[in-house]
This record gives structure tokens, C-alpha cells and sequence, in this order.
């Protein structure tokens, strides 16, 4: 099979299984077992890769670390919720102590890299379980302008790119892109608004700009990180796009800009 139909058909998969456990979200925690799993594989790549590029040697304490946050997140409506933050911030004095006994050169790197891999993959994705118990179609709507701002930055960056928004670290993308991928998810936050009528135009449009805005973010942080490691995809869980953080890069910033606007500014 070719690189572009195993693409494809890894990417209708995932599609179709998110979209399905964000409907299913609010009767039967579906989405929050889902990236429980995401969350788990998440940290395990974001600390291979931290070890690749020579910042940690084991990562076992952290990882555990990020699973108590995303389920304490998780259960943020509940006493579970407590219990949950006083576990993680437990295991964070537990993980210090540890630097104690493992003769890292650099323990205030590792630490660092440690908690960094926590607040990176764990939070975002713990957001987005709080997010789905608002309105679902909130959750939805994060996602597919996601993708629609992807997809638009990348025919537009294709057709008409020719200045560099940063080229040390993604040498692809480009500032006419970045314009295409925004208009595009506008104008998807204008269909949004057509469908959902309760939410106000200029909600739905400055929704859209956010994520697609801090999406550009997020995909440049995660090349950053892959270009210090010194590889090219994150993982290879999902054939023809990589791992868990190549196909939720633009998310994980996106997810607490989202949770910030709808819980702060109430749109």
C-alpha cells in the first residue's frame, strides 16, 4: 500500500473513532477513556524523545506522573478530583527525592524536561475531558477547525507560500499559508455559527482565530522538539502520520486556548 492511501485510510480511521467518542462522551466517558490512552502514549513519546536528545535516562517516574494529572483532570467534578492533585503533587516530591539517587549529570534538566513532558501532553489533553462536559458541539467544532485550518494552510502554502514563518525549525511552512489556513477556519466558524444559532457570529470567529492561531503553535513546538531529538516523527502508532503528538500537535496547544475562552470569556 502507498504512503498516500495508508494516509488515508489511517486518517478515516482516526477521524471516525474520535468523532464517534466525543458524541458518545457525556453518556459513557468515551472520549475520556480514549485519551487516557492518548495521554499514556503521549508521555511515553514525548520522553523517548526527550532521551534520544540526551535531556532523560529513565522516564518511568515521570510518566507516572502525567497519568496522576490527566486523572485528576479527569475527575475534576468530583472529590476524586482532590484526591487526584494530591497524588500527582505527592509523586512530583517523590520524583525530586529520586534525582537524589540517579547521578544525573544534569538534575535540574531532567526535572525540568520531566515535569515540561507532564504540562505539555498531560494537561491538554485532562482540558479536554472538562471540555467535553460543555456544550458537545464545542468539542466538536475544536476539531474540525483544526483540521480545516491544516488542511487550508497546507493547499494554500503549497499554491502560493513563498516567505518563511520560521524556517529553522518547520522549513514548509509559510506566512501565506498561515493566512489561507485562518480564512478557511473563519469561514468554518461562520458555517458553525449558521448551525448552532445559540452562539453569537463573533464567537464562532474569534473561537476559530484562536485555535488556528495557537494550532500554529503547537505544530511548531512539537518540530522543535522532533528537530532536537533528531528524528522525524514522534512515534509510529498511526501509520503514515507518526505517533500520538504528530497527530495532536496543533491540539495541544489548542485544547487549553479553547478551555480558557469558553470558561474566562464564557463565548
Amino acid at each position: 500500500m502507498s504512503n498516500f492511501w495508508q494516509r488515508t485510510l489511517t486518517g478515516i480511521c482516526f477521524v471516525a473513532v474520535l468523532l464517534t467518542c466525543i458524541y458518545f462522551q457525556q453518556d459513557h466517558d468515551t472520549l475520556s477513556i480514549l485519551f487516557s490512552l492518548c495521554t499514556v502514549v503521549g508521555l511515553f513519546e514525548f520522553y523517548r524523545m526527550a532521551a534520544k536528545g540526551g535531556k532523560v535516562k529513565s522516564f518511568a517516574f515521570p510518566l507516572v506522573c502525567g497519568v496522576l494529572l490527566y486523572i485528576a483532570f479527569m475527575h475534576y467534578a468530583d472529590i476524586a478530583c482532590t484526591d487526584g492533585f494530591i497524588a500527582y503533587v505527592a509523586a512530583l516530591f517523590a520524583m525530586a527525592v529520586a534525582e537524589l539517587f540517579m547521578a544525573e549529570e544534569k538534575p535540574m534538566e531532567h526535572l525540568a524536561v520531566s515535569i515540561l513532558g507532564n504540562l505539555y501532553v498531560a494537561v491538554p489533553f485532562g482540558l479536554l475531558t472538562m471540555l467535553a462536559n460543555e456544550p458537545i458541539y464545542w468539542t466538536f467544532a475544536l476539531f474540525i477547525l483544526t483540521w480545516v485550518f491544516d488542511t487550508g494552510a497546507y493547499l494554500t502554502g503549497r499554491a502560493f507560500g513563498r516567505h518563511k514563518m520560521f524556517e529553522r525549525i518547520s522549513p514548509k511552512k509559510t506566512w501565506e499559508g498561515e493566512i489561507g489556513g485562518i480564512v478557511l477556519a473563519l469561514a468554518a466558524g461562520w458555517i458553525f455559527s449558521i448551525f448552532f444559532e445559540e452562539t453569537e457570529l463573533w464567537h464562532w470567529l474569534v473561537f476559530a482565530f484562536a485555535v488556528a492561531v495557537s494550532g500554529t503553535m503547537g505544530d511548531l513546538l512539537e518540530s522543535m522538539f522532533k528537530r532536537e531529538a533528531g528524528v522525524k516523527d514522534s512515534g509510529k502508532l498511526l501509520p503514515g502520520h507518526g505517533g500520538i503528538l504528530d497527530r495532536f500537535d496543533s491540539s495541544l496547544f489548542a485544547i487549553p486556548v479553547a478551555y480558557l475562552l469558553l470558561t474566562l470569556f464564557e463565548l
